[in-house]
């Protein structure tokens, strides 16, 4: 019997980690790329000194950028995942929370008012940390842009009728995945496919699909997704 097929969704760089730990659970992943990521190479022009450093996405991390001027400035992020990339950078005080609202009250109660804060981002951003916490100085550098492809592979297209799962990662991408699907006609075959999503938010972009069954990580990290699949895969034997 071959091993379940899990559709990966994540941009190529963070499908393949996600990917590797796939096979060593028993999945065949299948990778689905959503976005196409454009790495500004000169994005990053550090106007020091800082307070904190804010990262709400480790695609941040992933342009071998010159951080060394900001490595010793603690750094507020979105994620395990993230947190894992920056300390990888050479980050030496990293704070991880679960969402954004932690991130926020974290921040919040860690800085002083007028603390100036280096948000490091890509060219879209689900909520304005900039308008939320006005009280702060902020220096908000692009560093990337995530461009949704305009379709997916034939090889996608014919074997989602054997697909096990789908995994999803952002609310954008929910938003961008359901347009393709029904660009190519692909929701009569949802009833048979799960779904797994990172967040609740995650999960209500895609609602209106006729998933076989959604499930939500239990915590917002790789870890959890795969846990989860492994319980759905578990609950059909």
């Amino acid at each position: 019997m071959s091993d379940p097929l899990v559709l990966v969704t994540r941009p190529l760089e963070q499908a393949k980690g996600f990917a590797d730990s796939l096979r060593s659970g028993g999945f065949d992943p299948l990778l689905c790329p959503l976005f196409d990521v454009l790495v500004d190479r000169g994005g990053f022009s550090p106007r020091l000194p800082y307070d904190a450093v804010v990262a709400t996405s480790g695609q941040v991390f992933s342009g071998q950028f010159d951080f060394s001027a900001i490595l010793e400035t603690p750094l507020f992020c979105v994620g395990e995942v993230t947190a894992d990339k920056a300390r990888s950078c050479g980050f030496h005080t990293v704070f991880a929370q679960q969402n954004v609202e932690g991130l926020k009250s974290q921040l919040t109660e860690r800085s002083e008012e007028g603390a100036r804060i280096l948000y490091l981002r890509g060219a879209e951003i689900r909520e304005d940390l900039v308008q939320a916490l006005p009280q702060f100085t902020w220096d908000q550098q692009i560093l990337y842009q995530a461009r949704p492809v305009n379709g997916i592979s034939p090889e996608i297209v014919a074997n989602f009728q054997n697909l096990h799962s789908v995994t999803l990662f952002s609310a954008r991408a929910g938003v961008v995945f359901a347009d393709l699907i029904r660009h190519y006609g692909l929701e009569g075959l949802i009833g048979g496919i799960n779904l797994v999503s990172i967040s609740a938010a995650v999960e209500e972009t895609v609602a209106s699909l006729p998933w076989k069954k959604s499930v939500v990580a239990s915590q917002p990290d790789t870890a959890s997704m795969i846990a989860a699949l492994t319980i759905l895969l578990q609950e059909k034997k």
